[in-house]
């Protein structure tokens, strides 16, 4: 596709809520990732977690949270 550019990946945690699952899913997207950069080094985004696991994803390297229910919810 002449104007789409990919730049990384997007990753939704498993919706268990298990902690130990959310982990091992990110921390394979995230080693899913290095693997690509291999063969395409112009891949540098990481987009997983969002406003229950977002510090999960940051300890694997993610580089864009949703963050709706954390910031929008009382």
């Amino acid at each position: 596709l002449k104007h789409v550019r990919i730049v990384g990946l997007m990753v939704m945690g498993p919706t268990s809520m298990d902690p130990g699952q959310t982990e091992a899913a990110f921390q394979k997207a995230s080693e899913l990732l290095r693997t690509l950069q291999a063969d395409f080094p112009c891949l540098s985004e990481l987009s997983m977690g969002m406003s229950y696991d977002y510090p999960i994803a940051a300890r694997y390297g993610s580089t864009c949270f949703r963050l709706g229910t954390i910031l929008f919810t009382e």
